[in-house]
């Protein structure tokens, strides 16, 4: 499971990862759609997931950013990904992302 201890560790530091040497892109996108206590995963297809905040509360969402933003910069040719932003907080914040693999 991907578990972030707290906001200023990025979702892609995984147990014996360091910043030095991140993950594949393809290890980091398996890892995050295991779920983590930052987000939820709803599966849409064989080549599609989308992640979400645990809940609606603000907390959450705002804690969600990190995944959210790493999820983002770890787009490549393999994998598309597609950020949703809301505005109920008053400020544009992540709500979901769409991951999916690019098509061959």
């Amino acid at each position: 499971m991907l578990v972030v201890t707290d906001m200023l560790n990025c979702a892609c530091c995984l147990p014996g990862v360091n910043m030095v040497n991140e993950p594949p892109p393809m290890d980091f996108f398996y890892e995050l759609k295991k779920g983590s206590p930052l987000h939820n995963v709803r599966n849409n297809s064989a080549d599609s997931f989308s992640i979400m905040p645990i809940d609606e509360g603000s907390d959450a969402v705002h804690r969600f950013q990190r995944v959210a933003h790493d999820a983002i910069a770890f787009a490549n040719d393999e994998y598309t990904v597609i950020p949703h932003k809301r505005s109920r907080f008053g400020v544009k914040l992540y709500d979901m992302v769409v991951i999916q693999r690019a098509s061959a």
